[in-house]
């Protein structure tokens, strides 16, 4: 598990939904990613994504929380159970198929 806040400021805001600034769903992504190579300890390449799913959204400077479970685990490749949570809801959730670089 990992936390944090998304960025009051971040230039990103300007261009998605500039009336209305959300995390974008790449990064919200790229949080759980980033969470799995914090586990690991190594930088990993994205094989696959499935069953993504965004369910609420991310604002500027809401509290996040990254939850990841370890599905299967083969060498240098791995799968993973993700989710993205916000006040206890759940804002995206993914499977990811990671190979160690």
């Amino acid at each position: 598990a990992a936390s944090g806040h998304v960025p009051v400021n971040a230039e990103f805001f300007q261009d998605h939904f500039p009336d209305f600034p959300v995390l974008p769903g790449v990064l919200s992504l790229d949080i759980l990613k980033n969470t799995a190579e914090l586990y690991l300890g190594k930088k990993c390449s994205v094989l696959k994504v499935t069953q993504v799913k965004f369910s609420s959204y991310l604002k500027p400077g809401d509290e996040w929380e990254s939850q990841l479970k370890v599905l299967v685990r083969n060498g240098a490749d791995s799968e993973w159970e993700a989710k993205l949570t916000h006040q206890n809801k759940t804002a995206a959730s993914a499977n990811f198929f990671l190979r160690e670089v």
